[in-house]
């Protein structure tokens, strides 16, 4: 499926994990390298979930974890659609996953990084992609699978530069306009190696070592919290809907997402957000002394 473009790489890796997690977790309890699928019991699901949350030396968190069970249930159903099995035998067992809240970087924060001198180049070179997932919103894969020259786009009678690409994990077109603190890290970059051999917009680590970086950027700029490659992601929502005043509707382009309901897990009103549009509004019912206007019987129709 990853071949004819139908499942993103991504989603292939996920489930590769999955299936290296099943089978450690069939020699852990079972002392097995495989077992039939006609051998799985009801109590399978919960003893996998209690080996990759309490066995395991790395235990995953709890979400994590039910992910895992829960691509074993989709397993077993296709196994049952094929009449391989008579019965899911896990099918009873709930992967209801509470949905973590992330809590944005304050843009304060995300100005003091971007304005840290850091001379160890690994770092600065770290910070500068952090800074530029937090003003376009990218993925670490999308940014990592070639994001080139190629992928800027000019739109409009003015030729405004954007970023413009599908999406790896949704096959959603992600399109965000170049602002100047973009465009500052793409001159930045202009004659390093990541660009003239292989055209990258920035250079790119590995998400392991790029979360590591990230760690001890966070200990030197003194921002007590982990920072990681998705919470940039999350600090760009904030900006676009809580700084920049934007739709939710043109978020939802800029991410790359399916629905609205995706997009609004990334955003948190804030208070900013609610005191700038009653200050836009106000003038329609106050004057400038704070007295109710008058209102005649056909408001209603003349505001429609």
């Amino acid at each position: 499926m990853v071949d004819k473009k139908k499942r993103s790489g991504g989603t292939l890796r996920h489930w590769r994990t999955t299936r290296r997690k099943i089978h450690d977790f069939i020699i852990f309890k079972f002392e097995l390298d495989d077992i039939p699928l006609v051998d799985i019991k009801e109590s399978f699901a919960e003893h996998f979930y209690d080996y990759l949350t309490v066995s395991v030396p790395e235990s995953l968190a709890e979400n994590t974890a039910l992910k895992h069970v829960s691509k074993a249930k989709q397993i077993l159903k296709r196994a049952k659609k094929k009449k391989l099995i008579k019965e899911n035998p896990i099918g009873e067992f709930s992967c209801y996953c509470q949905d973590p809240e992330v809590e944005p970087l304050e843009i304060y924060e995300v100005d003091k990084i971007y304005r840290k001198s850091l001379p160890i180049q690994r770092l600065d070179q770290a910070r500068d992609g952090f800074i530029f997932q937090c003003f376009t919103g990218f993925a670490f894969q999308d940014i990592r699978d070639l994001l080139t020259l190629d992928h800027i786009i000019h739109v409009g009678v003015n030729g405004e530069r954007w970023l413009i690409k599908k999406r790896g994990k949704t096959d959603v077109f992600e399109m965000v306009p170049i602002l100047p603190i973009i465009e500052e890290l793409i001159k930045k970059y202009e004659n390093h190696p990541c660009r003239i051999l292989h055209t990258r917009l920035i250079p790119i680590f590995s998400n392991a070592n790029y979360n590591g970086y990230l760690k001890e950027i966070a200990a030197i700029c003194g921002i007590n919290r982990e920072l990681k490659t998705h919470l940039a992601r999350h600090t760009f929502a904030d900006i676009i809907i809580n700084v920049l005043g934007m739709d939710l509707e043109d978020l939802m382009r800029m991410l790359g997402h399916k629905n609205i309901r995706t997009t609004q897990r990334y955003v948190k009103i804030r208070k900013i957000r609610i005191s700038r549009n009653i200050g836009k509004t106000m003038k329609i019912l106050f004057d400038k002394h704070g007295k109710l206007k008058p209102i005649k019987a056909d408001y209603d129709r003349k505001v429609a």
